[in-house]
């Protein structure tokens, strides 16, 4: 299988990648966006360019792999269009990647002598001012379990629901970091003298992860519908609060 993956819910990447058998895909190409403001101008030429890279036409691409969130508003709504029409048109296979789960999964593959047996996972991404969008997973040898779906509150927040997860699981290990917010989170719990670790981790990479966690999805026959796909956002936009704002703010008919 030949698989166009793309991830834009901050940093902006995509890679062609190629499966064979039961095997992860591999990547053949893959080209980071310099300038993600700009992603309505540059997708387009940015996936010719990872095409051409690959030695790929269109005609043979298979399936299409893209992260959902949470991360930009405008990005994400960009690349889901995007990959949407694609799909439609090209009769692509399609799957939505929730990005955090696809950070995680890229973390804990990649192991590292650095990194304990037992943690407690923080991935995070820039949500609007003063605060981030976190999730947590417990990760050990044998894999990932969730511990805190993706929600939205600021560094201190994140920083302390970390406290009370270790706690209730009696956990004795540095907490590991990853994503934009990361160094935030980090200034706050080495102020309360919490062991921890920041980790990395590079744009193409988790573009790579999000084709892998795709092909599950693939496996058990899950396509998305590209009618049906949508950003993960968990936050409002500045468009939506401003709109309830003034409207709280306008007087109720009598």
């Amino acid at each position: 299988m030949k698989i166009l993956a793309l991830e834009a819910s901050s940093q902006c990447a995509l890679a062609a990648l190629e499966a064979e058998n039961d095997s992860l895909a591999q990547p053949r190409a893959v080209f980071a966006l310099e300038e993600p403001r700009a992603l309505s101008r540059s997708l387009v030429a940015a996936i010719d360019a990872v095409i051409r890279r690959a030695d790929w036409t269109l005609d043979d691409i298979e399936a299409l792999a893209v992260g959902i969130g949470p991360g930009s508003w405008t990005s994400l709504r960009v690349a889901l269009s995007t990959a949407k029409t694609l799909a439609q048109a090209r009769g692509w296979r399609l799957a939505g990647i929730p990005t955090f789960d696809a950070m995680a999964a890229s973390i804990w593959r990649a192991g590292s002598s650095d990194l304990p047996g037992h943690f407690l996972l923080l991935t995070t991404a820039r949500s609007r001012p003063g605060e981030l969008y976190g999730k947590i997973y417990l990760a050990t040898r044998e894999g990932l379990a969730l511990i805190q779906p993706e929600w939205v509150g600021a560094p201190q927040t994140l920083a302390d629901t970390l406290g009370v997860e270790e706690m209730a699981r009696g956990l004795e290990a540095p907490f590991v970091l990853v994503g934009e917010g990361a160094e935030e989170v980090s200034a706050i719990l080495e102020q309360n003298g919490d062991a921890h670790l920041v980790v990395t981790l590079p744009v193409e990479l988790l573009t790579i992860e999000i084709a892998r966690a795709a092909q599950i999805i693939w496996e058990n026959e899950d396509d998305a519908n590209p009618l049906e796909l949508q950003p993960l956002y968990v936050a409002p936009s500045a468009a939506e609060r401003s709109l309830a704002a003034k409207s709280l703010a306008e007087p109720s008919a009598p």
